[in-house]
């Protein structure tokens, strides 16, 4: 069982390794669980995670799901049970999955307070219309939400709650870097958890057999969960489009291209997905797969996507992809991912809004070898810029961490 802090549960387990907690405020399903580094960091730390959802979400009681529940996960509903639950349980390390906004300052005075170091990560980078490279650009581009940003930052300035230089960044892939993390004291670097899947991949015993999928290829369709994400919920968002428009879309541009190519659409479907009844029978029948996005990726034909970052998989394996887009999405600021993506990858966007018969000239396209000038630089910016990643996307930050509390006991005991 989870704890949850109002309920009275006060007794704290000692222990004898060094404490390191993850903080986390996305909906904390399994798959939120799998990828916040609980089993890398175990091997070395006892790990809790605190589960800020419902303090930081204004909106968390509109989301359906189902919680992970775990003996070592621990709920915060507010700011003063979030400050509770780190003094009482106090430990040497916070790793901070929230994100770096209007709660970063309290996280940080609290960790100053009991002495706990201060990580914060960018694991995941991905191209952004509005962007802290290129704020002048993203001013002429984009005016009205650049603005935002600014005077949101201003702000901060004013009232003195700016976040303080983190004690250690975790980053992997050029893009990931901006001026706040580049302040840190120590700047650890790896590579996408995406990188270390795929690999892994490669190794393990499951085959396409197994998956019972088509001898002669596919094309992969990895899913956004565009029409039923968390997102737009959680931030009180306008949805892109609504779920019965979007399948009919979808399926009927699955429909084309399975007939121009002569091969079966396949779906790697989103974690999110889980979450919902019947989601494998919004796809027209087709092969639906969860957790097998790496896996897929060796053996399709070309991939398509919206603006998944699972799209990494395609491009170290330098496979033909295709960006989707119709006309909702062109018209939501997600659209501008897509049509980034589509320029960065050098790959073309194809308009599932238009008549069968001016996608033709497009699905022609989709098959073509990728530039890999492209493609390598879009490895470098997004997935991985180091020669020494490490073994897991926390294998370095374990390393450091444990060398520093080696190096701290030394001086005290000298």
């Amino acid at each position: 069982m989870s704890v949850l802090l109002s309920k009275g549960n006060d007794k704290v387990p000692t222990h004898d390794r060094a404490v390191i907690m993850i903080l986390v405020a996305s909906p904390l399903t399994e798959n939120i669980y799998r990828r916040i580094g609980v089993e890398e960091l175990s091997g070395d730390f006892a790990v809790y995670v605190v589960d800020c959802l419902d303090w930081v979400r204004r909106f968390a009681d509109q989301v359906d799901f189902i919680r992970k529940d775990a003996s070592n996960i621990v709920r915060a509903g507010s700011e003063e049970e979030f400050i509770a639950v780190l003094k009482k349980i106090a430990p040497e390390f916070v790793l901070d999955f929230i994100g770096r906004g209007p709660y970063t300052r309290v996280i940080q005075d609290t960790c100053k307070v009991i002495e706990a170091s201060y990580i914060t990560h960018h694991l995941v980078p991905f191209p952004a219309a509005v962007s802290s490279h290129s704020p002048w650009k993203s001013l002429l581009l984009h005016p009205w939400r650049t603005s935002i940003k600014l005077v949101h930052y201003l702000l901060r300035r004013v009232k003195g709650n700016n976040p303080y230089p983190p004690d250690v960044a975790l980053i992997a892939g050029r893009k990931s870097e901006n001026p706040w993390l580049l302040s840190a004291k120590a700047i650890i670097r790896t590579a996408t958890p995406g990188f270390f899947e795929l690999k892994q991949a490669r190794l393990d015993n499951e085959s396409e057999a197994l998956l019972r999928l088509p001898e002669r290829g596919y094309l992969l369709f990895i899913d956004d969960c565009l029409a039923l994400s968390f997102d737009f919920a959680l931030g009180d968002f306008k949805p892109i489009v609504s779920p019965d428009h979007y399948y009919q879309v979808l399926n009927a541009f699955f429909d084309q291209v399975e007939q121009a190519t002569g091969l079966p659409v396949v779906v790697a479907a989103h974690p999110n997905g889980k979450e919902y009844p019947a989601y494998n029978k919004l796809f027209g029948g087709r092969a639906l797969f969860y957790d097998r996005t790496a896996m897929l990726s060796y053996g399709c034909a070309c991939a398509f996507t919206h603006f998944s970052s699972a799209i990494n998989y395609p491009v170290l394996l330098r496979k033909p992809i295709a960006i989707l887009t119709f006309d909702e999405l062109r018209a939501a600021p997600q659209g501008e991912v897509s049509e980034l993506l589509s320029s960065l990858l050098q790959r073309p966007l194809l308009d599932m809004s238009l008549p069968p018969s001016e996608k033709q000239e497009l699905l022609a396209e989709i098959m073509e070898s990728p530039i890999e000038a492209a493609y390598a630089n879009y490895e470098r910016s997004y997935i991985v810029d180091t020669a020494s990643p490490g073994d897991n996307p926390f294998d370095n930050l374990v390393n450091h961490l444990k060398s520093t509390r080696s190096n701290n006991a030394r001086v005290v005991k000298n």
